[in-house]
């Protein structure tokens, strides 16, 4: 086989592939119900975590550990944990250090300055989720006949995607000269909105934790099971695996190789790529033997038709 010419690279989408990757920049913030607001105030305000539990020594998440290390120890390598620290956003931050993005990325900063200790090295840590005045909160069901080591509060809406929703789903922020900043409602994060338009049209699309959360079985304490909190997305290869399927044909025309990529939706309950708007998923092509001949497209949130040409 003589060596191409020219590789020429296109992308076809399949039907239902375009709410994948266009449709969400037409969704409206839908923020969750105000009344989850006691749980997450958002941007607008640091987390209320509160007091620390009678029988826990901290709210750092070194207090959890002795009995949850299984937990805790896929959290320190969860984006949750660096949050504030993560590079990617620190370098955002630069431009713009805003209240409304350290009340997100360090909630538990009690100040109106910079993170420091465990507000900055924790991110979003076990309490920020999980304990409000003087309470451990859970999802799940207490046993009444076992003691518990602190007071413990059941909280049904942690089962499902409201509970995500005040973090992952804003709109931007205006700051006019000489007035407070406000939130427009043209979104900048709209992966809860999204996911709310999939599960509208499709009640078989599951919540953020049924993804992200999904059930372990638990090594320290065998029979009994437990939500990962490792908080895998777009870091994870095999997230991303499922969350869109690749197909790929290759047809010579002439001098010239015409390869097309097919795109079709996976297991995916939001927009591929979602979150912040300069996030950006590659599609790369090579020939095998010829690495000077390779096509890329770069797609977004806002997806549009694109032929390339390599040479």
């Amino acid at each position: 086989m003589n060596r191409p010419r020219r590789l020429a690279l296109q992308v076809a989408l399949v039907l239902g592939t375009l709410y994948i990757f266009g449709r969400a920049a037409w969704v409206e913030a839908a923020h969750p119900e105000p009344g989850l607001t006691w749980l997450f105030p958002a941007g607008d305000a640091p987390g209320k975590v509160g007091r620390t539990p009678r029988g826990l020594t901290g709210t750092g998440a070194a207090g959890c550990e002795p009995c949850h290390s299984e937990i805790v120890a896929e959290w320190r390598q969860s984006l949750h944990a660096g949050a504030w620290t993560d590079e990617v956003f620190q370098a955002a931050y630069v431009i713009e250090p805003l209240a409304f993005c350290r009340n997100c990325h360090a909630p538990m900063n009690s100040g109106k300055g910079e993170p420091e200790g465990l507000a900055a090295a924790e991110g979003v840590a076990c309490a920020v989720c999980h304990i409000r005045g003087g309470k451990v909160l859970t999802a799940g069901r207490v046993a009444h006949d076992v003691a518990m080591p602190h007071p413990v509060k059941v909280v049904p809406e942690m089962r499902d995607s409201r509970f995500c929703g005040n973090c992952h789903d804003f709109g931007f922020l205006v700051r006019p000269k000489g007035k407070p900043p406000f939130e427009t409602d043209e979104p900048q994060q709209a992966t809860y909105s999204e996911w709310q338009m999939a599960h509208d049209a499709d009640p078989s699309v599951g919540h953020c934790q049924d993804c992200h959360m999904p059930l372990r079985d638990s090594r320290a304490r065998p029979g009994t099971r437990y939500r990962s909190h490792a908080f895998l997305g777009g870091n994870d290869l095999q997230m991303l695996k499922q969350a869109v399927r690749v197909g790929v044909t290759a047809e010579r025309e002439g001098p010239d190789v015409v390869v097309t990529a097919t795109l079709e939706p996976g297991r995916t309950g939001h927009a591929f790529p979602t979150g912040d708007l300069f996030r950006r998923g590659e599609l790369r092509v090579k020939v095998d033997g010829h690495p000077d001949i390779s096509g890329v497209i770069e797609m977004s949130r806002v997806f549009r038709d694109e032929r390339l040409g390599a040479g």
